[in-house]
């Protein structure tokens, strides 16, 4: 399968990201792109993180894209960018999701391990859902309690992205909470 891989950076994260890079060299999987978003940790610290990942690991054929910081996600951590002022958001994510959507010949599947701004820009901004074949979402919440991270850093994503026609697989916080590395 050929997929995309977007992530918000974090220890786990980092070794989903290895484990990826590992299949993709082995001929597994064909990693085709990692998007980047702020998540558990700003943009100043994820985007860094992936360029290192990737030195460290060999890879030179996966060029990452940085998308959305969690401060734009949610409009009061935006004021923290007054006293800690964070990277830039770009739509380099989103507009490379589109790209991939438009400019193949298989759809691909996406996992996203972190918040899914990226891949809602993506659908508003024109994504052509006949080039993804999968989405995987890491986030949601099963049992009324708070929602986890991935969707609570932006709902209006989360909820684009759940109510699209693309077939999807919703990863619950309870079943990554009961897989052990």
């Amino acid at each position: 399968p050929s997929g995309l891989v977007w992530t918000g950076l974090d220890c786990d994260d980092d070794l989903a990201v290895l484990v990826a890079l590992a299949l993709h060299k082995r001929g597994i999987i064909d990693l085709q792109g990692i998007s980047i978003s702020g998540g558990n940790a700003p943009l100043q610290h994820t985007w860094p993180d992936i360029h290192r990942l990737l030195h460290h690991a060999g890879s030179k054929d996966i060029s990452p894209v940085k998308g959305y910081g969690w401060r734009s996600m949610q409009a009061v951590l935006w004021l923290l960018n007054y006293f800690i002022p964070d990277l830039e958001d770009s739509d380099d994510a989103s507009d490379a999701i589109i790209r991939r959507s438009r400019d193949s010949a298989s759809p691909a599947n996406i996992l996203m391990l972190g918040p899914v701004t990226n891949l809602a820009r993506a659908l508003e901004g024109g994504l052509d859902p006949r080039g993804i074949d999968h989405l995987y979402l890491m986030g949601g919440e099963m049992t009324g309690q708070p929602l986890d991270l991935n969707f609570r850093t932006d709902r209006a994503g989360a909820r684009t992205v759940i109510e699209s026609d693309i077939p999807k697989t919703i990863i619950t916080i309870q079943t990554c909470g009961q897989t052990a590395v």
